[in-house]
Order: structure tokens, then C-alpha cells, then sequence
């Protein structure tokens, strides 16, 4: 008796089995190929990352924050797939905040709205107050 090799289907394995640094690879060429506002490719990317896991997603996207280029289209694609998809990770707010202040570009207003979607509004201010006493704080040191 012959046995057959046992087929899978690569692709849900690899969407599932995919790393950060893929997703964050696929957003930033998708962004930059067809702008950050691209309806179909939007979609496409919602249906794809949806099979992925969720931690991995949100730091594929969120990584794309942490560009010291501000590459508005970039983060827009980016902001809009979290705020869509709203990936239910496990991070530190105040970390993740803190990580991205030089280089978040504030037009795009889905990084925010992520954010109080996952965690609250009181807490995201709260955080953020946080933040700006010790910005403070330190400039005052200097």
C-alpha cells in the first residue's frame, strides 16, 4: 500500500503562522504602491490580516508608527487597518505611547481612536498625562 503525501493549504498556513515583520513588510509596499487610502486594497488587507494572529498584527502595524520617516500614507493604511480590525493585543500604553512620539504623524487620527477602543478614554488621557508630566519633568532637569 502507497501513502499519499498529506497536502495543507500554504496559505491559511502561512497567514497564521506569519511574523510581525511580514505584515509590517506587505502594509508599508501596499502603502507605498497604492496610497494610504486605497478602498479594494483596504479590504483585501482587513480579509488577509484578519486570518493572522492579533498580537502580530498590532506590531506589524504599530511598527510602521515607529518610522523615523513619518511616511503619511504609510501610517494612514496602517491606522486605518488597527482602527478596522482592532486587534486585540496585549502591550503596555504608556510604552507603546512613549515609543512613538517623534515619529507619529498626527493627521492620522485612527492610532488614537485604536487605542481608546482598546482601553477607554479616561485611561488613554490618563496615560497621556502621564506622559506629558514627564516631558515636563525632564526638560525641566535640563
Amino acid at each position: 500500500m502507497i501513502k499519499k503525501k498529506k497536502e495543507f493549504d500554504k496559505s491559511a498556513l502561512s497567514q497564521q503562522n506569519l511574523k510581525w515583520h511580514h505584515i509590517y513588510a506587505k502594509v508599508i509596499i501596499s502603502a507605498d504602491r497604492f496610497g494610504g487610502n486605497n478602498f479594494q486594497q483596504v479590504k483585501q488587507l482587513i480579509f488577509w490580516l484578519s486570518k493572522c494572529k492579533p498580537q502580530e498584527v498590532f506590531e506589524g502595524l504599530f511598527k510602521i508608527f515607529l518610522l523615523e520617516d513619518k511616511y503619511l500614507q504609510r501610517q494612514e493604511l496602517a491606522g486605518n487597518l488597527l482602527f478596522q480590525i482592532k486587534p486585540k493585543a496585549k502591550f503596555n500604553l504608556l510604552e507603546k505611547l512613549f515609543s512613538c512620539l517623534e515619529t507619529y504623524n498626527l493627521s492620522v487620527e485612527e492610532l488614537p481612536w485604536y487605542f481608546v477602543d482598546i482601553f477607554g478614554k479616561e485611561y488613554v488621557l490618563n496615560t497621556l498625562n502621564i506622559i506629558n508630566n514627564k516631558n515636563f519633568l525632564s526638560n525641566k532637569a535640563k
